[in-house]
């Protein structure tokens, strides 16, 4: 893998250099981890199923519905969700989705450098 850059280097970043991850109805690649010297995250995620409800303690965390189907929970109102939707999800935000998608997460930290959730359920 390449050594961190300076930030206000452009790059590209292949999928064969990102790190793939599996969790319960999900899997994906990681493409920026926090700790890069760009102080963001994203990594695409192929829903299969139910993401528990979580609240965002720290940070912001998007969402956007790259293909498929399903629905987002956002508080207490639910959204149908298709191709093309972006949710963005405030610290304090409480959300859940399912569905059979394929999204792109983009986590930006809090002032303190962190991006925190808790799981609700």
């Amino acid at each position: 893998m390449e050594q961190p850059r300076p930030s206000h280097e452009a790059r590209k970043i292949d999928i064969e250099d990102a790190q793939r991850f599996e969790r319960d109805g999900f899997t994906g690649f990681i493409h920026m981890d926090l700790k890069e010297v760009l102080r963001f995250s994203c990594l695409t995620r192929d829903v299969n199923g139910e993401h528990p409800t979580k609240r965002m303690l720290e940070g912001t965390r998007s969402y956007y519905v790259a293909e498929g189907q399903g629905t987002f929970t956002l508080g207490d109102e639910v959204h149908h969700v298709q191709s093309g939707n972006l949710f963005v999800i405030p610290s304090g935000g409480v959300y859940s989705y399912e569905g059979v998608m394929t999204l792109f997460e983009f986590n930006i930290p809090s002032a303190e450098g962190n991006v925190l959730d808790e799981k609700l359920d």
